[in-house]
């Protein structure tokens, strides 16, 4: 039994009054662990977080995930045909490779998001859940994710399969929130690319919706 009680990784025969690093989110005994900036940090995190503050960066709170503005991401979600989720969970996958040291191919987990989608959400709502509320379920997110993408391949209304994929504003709204929180960047404006993006966008869209309503022509007389 006493193998399944947490103690501190430098002094194992601490198991009481551990504390939390803010950063690699270990448990460690007071005499491991400082405050910085209003956070518990351990001996090991300790000279990574104080050249941040030094440097004004951010905190790792706000930084662990790609930000973008929930309006940006429909906008960007819709003139893309979906696309844009594609770029969204690469971004989340290069910080997970980031921090775990170890590739594990960012590019192909997004462009093969439907297997991939629900531990890239598991991971995320983990991790957010230390600093904001969390409501969403990974689950339920993955499903309708993983429904639009199968129903994407249908005619017609496979062009319109790109709401399902606005689920995602459930993480990306969790992001946000944290984000906001401090200093770093939000991602909420757009950029210039972004609305070079957004204008073709429309005009595919306008293109697209014209050329469904275009009446069917009348086929060749009868011989």
């Amino acid at each position: 039994m006493n193998a399944l009680v947490a103690a501190c990784p430098n002094h194992p025969e601490v198991s009481q009054g551990l504390r939390e690093c803010s950063r690699c989110h270990r448990s460690f005994c007071t005499d491991c662990t400082v405050e910085l900036g209003g956070k518990t940090v351990c001996a090991g995190c300790k000279d990574e977080v104080v050249r941040e503050l030094r440097s004004g960066a951010p905190d790792v709170a706000t930084t662990e995930w790609f930000s973008v503005g929930k309006g940006k991401f429909v906008a960007m979600t819709l003139a893309t045909f979906g696309l844009y989720t594609i770029y969204w969970m690469y971004q989340q996958w290069v910080r997970i490779q980031g921090r775990s040291n170890r590739s594990i191919l960012p590019w192909a987990r997004a462009l093969f998001s439907v297997f991939f989608i629900y531990s890239l959400v598991r991971v995320m709502r983990e991790s957010l859940a230390r600093y904001t509320n969390v409501s969403w379920n990974p689950g339920s997110v993955s499903a309708v994710f993983i429904v639009s993408s199968l129903i994407a391949r249908l005619p017609i209304i496979g062009t319109f399969s790109v709401l399902g994929f606005l689920i995602l504003l459930w993480p990306v709204g969790s992001v946000l929130e944290v984000t906001r929180r401090s200093d770093a960047p939000t991602n909420e404006k757009l950029t210039a690319a972004n609305w070079v993006m957004l204008v073709f966008g429309a005009l595919f869209w306008v293109a697209y919706l014209a050329a469904e309503m275009q009446p069917e022509s009348a086929g060749a007389g009868s011989l």
